[in-house]
């Protein structure tokens, strides 16, 4: 528990920067349900969205804008299971991304 713990005030600054930043791109994953097909091998698909992203007391809220009053997602840090990251890599815009992964219920 002390370990997910530390891992979520971390994951605290990392948004607290994020949200000072403006944005954080993200991109949803699923595994497949028992019975289902494996996920495709989608590493060439570019489908990483722009999400303003907003840590209020024990959840996550992702807004499509951060100008919308609703959120379009969110994600209690009770369900977060696991936090890391990922290299981060080079865009386009030769702007640096860095990656983070979070693995919940």
């Amino acid at each position: 528990i002390l370990s997910i713990i530390s891992r979520l005030e971390h994951v605290d600054d990392i948004l607290w920067f994020a949200c000072l930043s403006g944005y954080l791109y993200i991109r949803a994953r699923w595994t497949a349900l028992p019975g289902e097909l494996p996920p495709i091998d989608d590493t060439d698909v570019d489908d990483w969205l722009p999400r303003f992203s907003v840590l209020h007391g024990s959840c996550i809220f992702f807004y499509l804008l951060s100008t919308d009053l609703s959120p379009q997602d969110s994600t209690l840090l009770s369900d977060v299971v696991e936090v890391g990251s990922l290299p981060s890599f080079t865009g386009e815009d030769e702007e640096t991304n860095f990656i983070l992964i979070f693995l919940k219920k």
